[in-house]
């Protein structure tokens, strides 16, 4: 309907307008609207960590977010890559957070207990 009214395909003798229903609309690009929406609102932190690999270190940090009243939406995991030492695991954890304020405390939480969470943007 705007592509229309814009390319002038439409007469409009008065006053018009155009009803948005959003389905001609990417759903990759609405989950990018979204996730950015998130994020800039403190409702979502992504963040990285350097584990031992070793049985229960993954748990821990679980243990910590759930304590701390966040929650994991995805976990990924890799012993491979440049910065990743022998006996280590990279981990990057998404989290939904209540806000920026929030965030921060996740972050004050993991720290606590001897973790350096990277966070990344």
């Amino acid at each position: 309907g705007v592509a229309a009214l814009m390319e002038g395909v439409i007469e409009t003798p008065g006053t018009t307008a155009v009803i948005l229903s959003g389905g001609n609309i990417d759903p990759m690009l609405m989950l990018k609207v979204i996730q950015r929406g998130l994020y800039a609102s403190g409702r979502f932190l992504s963040v990285r960590i350097m584990l031992d690999d070793r049985p229960g270190s993954l748990a821990q940090t679980s243990r910590i977010i759930a304590e701390s009243d966040a929650n994991v939406t995805r976990v990924g995991h890799t012993r491979i890559g440049g910065s990743v030492s022998m006996g280590d695991v990279a981990v990057t954890i998404d989290i939904e957070t209540k806000g920026h304020g929030h965030c921060e405390q996740v972050l004050r939480n993991l720290r606590a207990e001897g973790f350096q969470p990277i966070v990344v943007h």
